[in-house]
């Protein structure tokens, strides 16, 4: 029953009523009330829009729709069909076609699928957003000194950043600052040489991204090109100079030396090779045998169960030039006919060479990185070769074998690189000094390393001097300065001195290093 009663209900449903039919024909025909309460022509226009595409969502064209419903109309489907209007003003527009009755659809409801930027949106909504790179180190696998100075060294780059690139926003700063320490501190395990690293590519940075306009100090923003600048360079150098008292302590001369008033010939040596006593005046008059290593003793660290480091009794001193320890080998592994000595005092190294002040001639180079290398003779250690670099443009400007005034014993092959002097291939001391004076005067800045040796055996007094050993050497001790090999390696991350030695190549270096200096206080 209750079936029936279902079944007979739905075809009073299905049938409008008179009152329906009255209140449709008095409707006005650009009413939309029908249209939202007949479902039944909604239903049969859904249906339609599967028969004419299998998409209907991508269907946005009014031909298309008007189709749907003068289909809906032929089939009974749609008793009042209004052309469908995708402009919804009340006059129609001049393309558009009437039907028969000259009505139109003043409202119609497309169905559009979402733009695809609304798409985008929501997916960006969706997604959080990335948290901003704090001002922290990174973790390296073996970082060149502690957390705590690597975040030192990355607020200083970061403070470096912020003020030079003013057109940039403080996170730019930050990520900037992270990225080129990261890259410094992967770069090395050496903490010299981070520091300079991440210093060096800051002022690049500084450099290259500096804002036209922006207002800075000269020496800040200079480029790099500026160090072959003289008027930029020859201010900064003149700061790295090394006073007087210094040059004193590191065993410079800066006046000439007193008259010698005793019998040098009689004086006892200890020579420099062997230890062996001898008198100076019999040095050549006999063939005294000196049996010695030519190179120094190093420390060779053997691998034990207990900490060598606290521990030294498994370590040994080895002689690198025949690989023997100090236990086990001889007396030496290489022999000279006749034993040498090296002039220690001003009075007496000023009695066998005078000194001489640099000449106040003009030249023209303003800063020069210099090198002296040394041979043994009957004189003492004396000077066989000399090259002179020009600081700016980094070339040789004078390279020379000099003829010592004493008699040959040991040229110092490994040291000095000269493994022969003939009239043909060197210049006599005076001629050498005269070359000299043709490229440097008493203004010229002289930049080399422990070069106290240097003036000492072209018995040369200038007071303009740059020394690397003394700029950077870690030991207060004069007599222990850090080599010119180690400062490199520290300084510029490369070796040097790895075969025969170089004395263009040494020059070089100290002009390298001295560049670094600059690039470190003044930027």
């Amino acid at each position: 029953m209750n079936c029936m009663f279902n079944h007979s209900s739905e075809k009073v449903m299905k049938q409008p009523s008179a009152a329906s039919k009255v209140d449709q024909q008095q409707q006005p025909e650009d009413s939309t009330e029908g249209d939202r309460e007949n479902p039944e022509q909604l239903s049969g226009t859904v249906k339609t829009l599967s028969k004419f595409s299998s998409d209907p969502i991508k269907t946005d064209s009014s031909d298309f729709l008007n189709k749907v419903f003068q289909n809906n109309k032929e089939n009974g489907e749609v008793k009042q069909v209004h052309k469908i209007s995708l402009f919804p003003s009340s006059a129609p527009r001049s393309d558009e076609k009437t039907d028969s009755e000259g009505s139109f659809l003043s409202r119609a409801t497309v169905i559009k699928r979402p733009a695809e930027d609304s798409f985008e949106d929501e997916t960006s909504k969706k997604q959080k957003p990335s948290t901003p790179t704090r001002l922290l180190p990174k973790s390296v696998l073996n970082p060149p000194t502690t957390v705590q100075e690597r975040m030192r060294y990355l607020k200083n780059a970061h403070e470096s950043l912020k003020s030079k690139l003013r057109n940039k926003d403080d996170q730019y700063c930050v990520n900037l600052a992270v990225k080129l320490e990261l890259e410094a501190a992967k770069s090395t395990t050496s903490k010299n040489v981070y520091e300079r690293a991440l210093k060096i590519a800051i002022y690049k940075i500084r450099s290259e991204d500096s804002p036209q306009g922006t207002p800075s100090s000269s020496e800040s923003s200079q480029p790099v090109s500026k160090i072959d600048d003289p008027d930029w360079v020859i201010p900064k150098l003149s700061k790295l100079m090394a006073p007087k008292n210094k040059l004193k302590r590191n065993s410079f001369i800066l006046q000439i030396p007193p008259p010698y008033d005793g019998h040098l010939s009689k004086k006892v040596m200890q020579c420099s090779h062997c230890g062996d006593d001898f008198i100076l005046g019999e040095q050549m008059l006999h063939d005294d045998k000196c049996v010695y290593h030519p190179e120094r003793p190093k420390l060779t660290k053997q691998v034990a169960l207990t900490n060598s480091r606290y521990n030294n009794s498994y370590n040994t001193r080895t002689y690198p030039c025949c690989n023997t320890t100090i236990d086990d080998a001889t007396a030496g592994c290489a022999t000279l006919k006749h034993h040498v000595y090296k002039l220690e005092d001003p009075i007496e190294m000023h009695h066998k060479i005078p000194f001489i002040f640099t000449a106040d001639r003009n030249v023209d180079y303003l800063a020069v990185g210099l090198d002296c290398e040394m041979g043994w003779t009957s004189f003492g250690f004396e000077l066989i070769r000399v090259t002179v670099v020009d600081f700016f443009t980094e070339e040789k400007i004078l390279d020379t074998i000099v003829q010592p005034l004493g008699k040959m014993i040991d040229l110092n092959t490994k040291f000095s690189g000269v493994s022969e002097i003939t009239d043909s291939n060197s210049v006599s001391f005076k001629k050498m000094r005269d070359l000299l004076f043709n490229v440097i005067n008493r203004q010229t800045i002289i930049i080399g390393h422990g070069l106290e040796n240097d003036m000492n055996v072209l018995r040369l007094i200038h007071t303009k001097i740059i020394d690397t050993s003394i700029l950077y050497s870690t030991h207060y001790d004069p007599k222990r300065k850090d080599p010119l090999r180690l400062l490199v390696s520290n300084f510029l991350n490369r070796k040097i001195q790895s075969g025969e030695h170089d004395s263009m190549e040494d020059a070089l270096a100290c002009i390298h290093i001295i560049k670094h200096k600059i690039l470190e206080r003044y930027t």
